[in-house]
This record gives C-alpha cells, structure tokens and sequence, in this order.
C-alpha cells in the first residue's frame, strides 16, 4: 500500500517533465535532446516490478525494428568506418531500449490532459524567446554558447576542446545547434498539438501563429516549404480519407526503390556552372532591391531573392545526392556498412569554381574550392540506407514505414481535419528525413522517438474521452 501511494501518477508526472524540457532542449542545445528520454527510461525501468515486459516483442513494429537493429550489427562486418559504426550501433541500441520502455510507460499515464498543456506552453514560451531572440538580435543563445564554452575550458582533457575555442564554429551553429534544428522539431510538434487543439480556436490560433512567425523570420527554408506543402497535403488528405493509405504507401514504395535514379541529378562540371550562374543572379537580385524604393517592387525582389537562394542551398543538396547515388552503385545489394557515408566524406572531395564580382563589375571565377563528396552525411536518409545498408536496408526501412503509416490511419478511424493533423506530422518527418539530417544523428532519433510517444498519446485522448 506504501508503495502504491510512493509512485502514485509518477508516470503522469515523468511525461510532464518530458514535455516541458523537450522543446527549450531542441531549440538551445538539440544534441541533448537525448537526455530527458534516457534519464526517464532509466527511472521507469527502475520501478517496474514487470521489468519481463520492457524485453518482450509485442508489435510488427517493434520486430521490423529489432531487424533493422540486428542488419546494422551485421553491416560492420563490413563497413568502411568500423569504429565509429560501433559507437552509432550502441547509441541505437540504447535509443531503442529506452523508447520501447517510454512507450509502454503510456499505458500508465492516468491523466494526459496536464502533459499535452505542459508541452503547449513549452511550445508557445520557446517560440516567443526565439522569435526575439532572433528578431531583436538579444544574442540569448550566443550567451549560452559563451557559457557552455567558459564551462567547457576547465576540462582540457576533451577531445573537442579545440573545435570549440573556434568562434566561427559557434556562429556556424555547429556542435550545438542552429535554431533550424529545434525549429524542424518545433514544426512537427504543431502538427501533433494542432489535431487537439484544432476545436479551440485561440489556443490553435497561438500555436498557428506563432510556431509560423518563428518559422519565417528564422528563414528556415525546408521549414517554409514544408508549411506549404503540409496544407496541401492537408486538402489532399481530407479528399482521399482511408484512400490514402493505399496511396502513401504506394509513393513511399515508388520513392524508396527509385531514389538511387531519381535522385541522380547533376554533375561535377554542371553543379560548378549552374552554382556559378545562381550566385550572379543572387547578386544581381539583392543590389536591385538595395535600389529599388518601391515598396511593391521591392517586396516582389526580396521574394525572388529568397527564392535564388533556395534554389542555391538546393543545388549542394543535388549535387551530394548525385553523388551518393553514384557511391550506391558500387554496393547495390548490403550497402558500405554504417556510418560509411562519413568515411568518404573524409577521403573523397568535389571541386567547385567560386564566382566572385570585381571592380569593374565584371564576374569572373575564383580558384576552385574543394568539398567534401558527402559532407558527414547525404543529407537524405533514403540514400543513406541506399550506401549504406543496400537494397535489404531499404526493404527494412520501407516495412517499418509503412507499418508506421497503417498503424497511424488506421488508429484515427475517421478523417476530420484534427486526425488528419497527426498523418501530415509523419509526412513531415518523412520529408524532414529527406533534405536535412542523418540517419543516425542521436539527437534527431530522439526527436523521432518523442514524435511517436506524443501522438500515441493524443490518440489515446481521441480513443478515451473520459481521459481528456
């Protein structure tokens, strides 16, 4: 009886402290965002007396992704990048144990109401901080990066304490974060509090409003398209209904086994000319509007300015794809093994002409500047299961997929806008996963893991209305 008073609603009160660190940790700091999962994992196993559940194999999802788990342990054999394959496999391992013990623990919450508002609010004060921080240029996360450096100083053990002296690698974003990091996160988490919140038409109005200012003034671009794209899906959704499953998966399907083709889009010689044309139009457009009063015309320049360079951060993307697609070729049936996307980012390098403007405005190239083939990843998690798990990969990948999107519809029942809120959250992951971060990034896999957790949360408030 002690016991039960003990640990009574602990679960409720392990899932709020999950939604209120999440999003200030993937805006600030996203290669923590690993922290709150395992530290509650280790807590929730800790106090299970069933701790047999946590091991047994109760989905096809969980299966698909043991496979998955057991292809990749089986992939060092061969891997161009042994030890640090082995570093992403123990992360993987400890990603995904932690996951299925926060999964089951949802089963034990007792009161979802007070950690979806907790995870709302947390949303909605992490916008706000950062739209000011980015508009009104407080520099509040270069004081934490300042802080982080100050503390990281008195540990001159650490292997990265060189890198992290470089100032220049803090305004990069690198090591920490850019914003664009927790903003992809923040991006999904709309969709999912979105399909609750849709009934009440302030609450949804704030969220609307502000996760969308924070989106533009950040000048995230794949988070701009994919507000765009995601109200299309949105209609598109709603006119299919349970149609739509057959239809996504078929796309899926026809996207997973053709990308290594699809995606094969440019060259060395053409991605140096087309590079080169892009930036003297980016040039041109910006000098026009630096001249132009008019507020219409100016407003239209800025919009093709933003537009150029889209198409110029798109350009590198398309030229990586393309040589990755080439890479995948070589080992088309088991791939190169983990993490050997890394490895020949490391030893294989791409040249490209720097157009620059002189004096007499006249464009003239620069010497060539060298890259890496695949700069620390694809930058498209297809192609990366392409390179490195093959053809056996990408089925593995594709079944956990689809099984995703079946259990997702079908969990809904019925197509109103709200429930539809929840599909448009997976298709954003989907396209997240193919134009930004890596396959084995721990941070984004975490992220991934709270997607799961939070919408098989709000659909059991859908499923059970005394919960609500």
């Amino acid at each position: 009886m002690a016991e039960t008073i003990r640990y009574k609603n602990i679960y409720d009160k392990i899932f709020i402290f999950i939604s209120a660190s999440i999003i200030p940790i993937s805006i600030f700091a996203p290669i923590g965002l690993w922290i709150p999962l395992i530290l509650s994992s280790i807590f929730c196993f800790i106090i299970e007396k069933n701790k047999k559940s946590y091991f047994l194999i109760s989905t096809k999802i969980e299966l698909t992704a043991i496979l998955i788990l057991f292809y990749v342990a089986v992939s060092l054999l061969w891997s161009i990048n042994f030890s640090h394959g082995v570093k992403h496999f123990f992360h993987l391992c400890i990603l995904f144990f932690s996951f299925k013990i926060m999964f089951n623990c949802c089963n034990k919450v007792k009161n979802i109401k007070p950690i979806i508002f907790t995870l709302y609010l947390s949303l909605l004060l992490s916008c706000i901080i950062t739209i000011s921080d980015i508009a009104l240029n407080l520099g509040i996360k270069s004081f934490l990066l300042s802080e982080f450096v100050s503390l990281k100083k008195n540990f001159e053990n650490l292997k990265f304490q060189d890198i992290l002296n470089s100032t220049q690698d803090y305004k990069a974003g690198m090591y920490s974060g850019l914003y664009n990091r927790g903003i992809s996160v923040i991006l999904v988490f709309t969709f999912i509090l979105g399909g609750i919140f849709l009934k009440n038409k302030v609450l949804f109005f704030l969220l609307i409003t502000l996760s969308s200012i924070l989106i533009f003034v950040a000048e995230s671009y794949t988070a701009s398209m994919l507000v765009i794209i995601s109200f299309i899906v949105l209609i598109i959704l709603k006119l299919l209904k349970k149609k739509s499953l057959l239809i996504l998966s078929l796309l899926f399907s026809f996207y997973f086994l053709a990308s290594p083709f699809l995606l094969n889009l440019t060259t060395e010689e053409r991605w140096a000319r087309e590079n080169n044309f892009l930036v003297k139009e980016i040039m041109l457009s910006e000098e026009n509007n630096k001249q132009n009063e008019n507020d219409y015309k100016s407003f239209l320049l800025l919009l093709k300015s933003k537009y150029l360079k889209f198409k110029y951060k798109l350009l590198h993307r398309k030229m990586i794809w393309s040589y990755t697609t080439n890479e995948i070729k070589n080992n088309f049936i088991f791939g190169k093994g983990i993490s050997a996307s890394r490895k020949i980012g490391e030893t294989k390098k791409i040249t490209l002409g720097e157009l620059v403007i002189n004096k007499n405005g006249f464009y003239t190239v620069e010497e060539k500047k060298i890259f890496p083939a695949i700069p620390l990843h694809p930058h498209n998690q297809t192609l990366q299961i392409w390179l490195e798990l093959g053809l056996i990969g990408c089925f593995l990948f594709l079944t956990l997929y689809l099984l995703i999107l079946r259990n997702v519809i079908y969990k809904i029942k019925n197509f109103t806008f709200s429930n539809i809120f929840f599909i448009n959250a997976f298709i954003a992951v989907f396209l997240i996963n193919q134009i930004s971060f890596g396959l084995w990034q721990t941070w984004w896999l975490s992220a991934l893991g709270y997607f799961i957790i939070f919408t098989n949360l709000v659909i059991r408030i859908n499923s059970h209305p005394s919960m609500k």
